[in-house]
């Protein structure tokens, strides 16, 4: 089995720096491309962001982020018990209309899907909401285990669809 790395830190944009710096000592070393080390970076500050601003809205409580490799792929798993959120059931946003006329909300979402290969969301059976974040093509070779702590609750995936190759120098666009 892979080895699994955890951190938890306190419901508070404070601490955001710690979770770069967890993401970054333990998947720097896996790789000598940045690119989808940078990407992971943005998915997870983005969720992780979302949980603590609109889920826990202020309130105190803690967010569990946990990585472990798998095959070729990067895994990272958000745990938080903020009130039920399933952000796999986002439709994305309109970003045809001018940023005036759009509603509020939903582009850390959608920057999050664009740079990982898949997002899963349940609802775990202790209470909360668990994330998990995969990221292909970081460990060329790696010969990773499966979910370490995996459990019996059914959960919604949302598998990314690329948008291009990375050279292709906008992965905003569709």
């Amino acid at each position: 089995m892979a080895d699994v790395y955890s951190l938890s830190i306190p419901a508070d944009k404070r601490e955001l720096p710690a979770v770069r710096a967890f993401i970054e000592q333990h998947v720097r070393p896996l790789t000598a491309d940045r690119t989808p080390v940078y990407d992971l970076l943005i998915a997870v500050h983005e969720l992780v962001t979302n949980a603590i601003v609109h889920g826990y809205q202020g309130r105190p409580g803690a967010i569990e982020i946990t990585l472990w490799t798998s095959d070729d792929a990067l895994v990272v798993r958000l745990r938080d018990q903020a009130p039920p959120f399933d952000p796999t059931q986002v439709a994305p946003p309109d970003t045809t209309a001018p940023p005036d006329q759009r509603s509020p909300g939903g582009l850390g979402i959608q920057m999050a899907r664009r740079f990982i290969d898949k997002l899963s969301y349940r609802r775990v059976p202790q209470g909360g909401n668990e994330l998990t974040l995969v990221k292909h093509g970081i460990i060329a070779g790696s010969q990773g285990g499966g979910d370490p702590q995996a459990a019996g609750s059914e959960g919604r995936s949302c598998p990314i669809q690329p948008t291009g190759g990375p050279d292709d120098g906008d992965r905003g666009k569709p």
